[in-house]
């Protein structure tokens, strides 16, 4: 990353509303932040991951027969979105990331859903042991906020007919941090280069005592990595 970029970061100390990568509770109900490697070790794990899996189906089972088309839709488009995160850095087993290339959407499907020859369709009870084994702690992370973000569309009946991500998305915003990081905002960006993009500029810190640019760094990324799914929908549209 250029010298101009790493100046510019000692001038920015703190982006008004940012995310921080480690939370430290759990508030606002979202899986995904609950991964860090005290929690991965633990027994715990296996159970914060099964009663947010219950709780997602306990949703499903409600929706009116009528709408699972529409809910099939809204996760295929999911499975997509999430298909473009999975890259080779966040796998930790390569043979079965290869097993997985060959038909991404296919293995996802396989892989968090449970085939119960209904028109109803659910996400598997335990997914916890499949996760520590492919993926690191990052590609946990993405994992699971698919599932977060199926939670979210399931609040209720009316918000799930409500429902387009679109509308809120902020692409000013999310241009704005791809440009913080030096990539094209004209042009349709892949994860993969956000996140080396990501990678060499925290490479390329000095000068930090307080950890202030690193904390910069860090809520661009995760804004970009959070929005990622919506950023896709919203480019195509």
């Amino acid at each position: 990353m250029n010298e101009d970029k790493l100046k510019q970061l000692g001038t920015v100390r703190k982006m008004a509303g940012g995310v921080r990568i480690h939370q430290k509770s759990n508030k606002s109900g979202l899986i995904a932040s609950l991964i860090n490697k005290k929690n991965n070790e633990s027994s715990n794990y296996s159970n914060l991951i099964i009663d947010k899996i219950k709780k997602v189906n306990e949703k499903i089972s409600r929706m009116p027969e009528m709408e699972f088309m529409k809910l099939r839709d809204i996760f295929t488009k999911y499975i997509q979105t999430l298909s473009e995160k999975l890259v080779r850095d966040v796998w930790e087993n390569r043979s079965v990331y290869k097993i997985y290339r060959s038909d991404k959407n296919v293995w996802l499907t396989s892989f968090l859903f449970k085939n119960n020859g209904t028109t109803q369709f659910d996400l598997k009870d335990d997914i916890s042991d499949g996760l520590r084994e492919f993926f690191t702690m990052e590609g946990q992370r993405v994992m699971l906020s698919f599932i977060d973000s199926i939670d979210a569309v399931l609040v209720n009946p009316e918000s799930f007919k409500k429902q387009d991500p679109t509308e809120t998305f902020d692409m000013n915003k999310f241009k704005s941090s791809l440009s913080f990081f030096g990539l094209n905002p004209d042009e349709k960006v892949t994860f993969t280069r956000i996140k080396s993009a990501y990678n060499e500029l925290l490479n390329n810190l000095e000068n930090d005592e307080d950890g202030s640019n690193r904390t910069l760094i860090n809520e661009h990324y995760v804004f970009l990595r959070d929005n990622y799914e919506t950023y896709l929908i919203a480019y195509k549209s």
